[in-house]
């Protein structure tokens, strides 16, 4: 099965709360960062997580990272 990036914003303050209700859910590799929670995911845990978490303010799905040097990169 195809593996997922989801990025999940929260408020500052709610990062390991959030992840810890990742953990519980039982998503691999979650790492909490300053206002946002990264983990992997497969597909049919993308509504699980949409209806269980309480801390995330939404649910992203990472489609693409790319680096840009200033605004114009963009």
């Amino acid at each position: 099965m195809r593996e997922l990036e989801l990025l999940i914003p929260t408020l500052f303050g709610l990062e390991g709360l959030c992840a810890d209700e990742l953990r519980r859910l039982g998503l691999p590799q979650v790492k909490a960062e300053n206002g946002r929670v990264c983990c992997k995911a497969r597909p049919e845990d993308i509504p699980r997580v949409n209806l269980n978490l309480r801390t995330g303010e939404r649910v992203l799905l990472v489609v693409g990272r790319y680096h840009a040097a200033d605004f114009e990169a963009l």
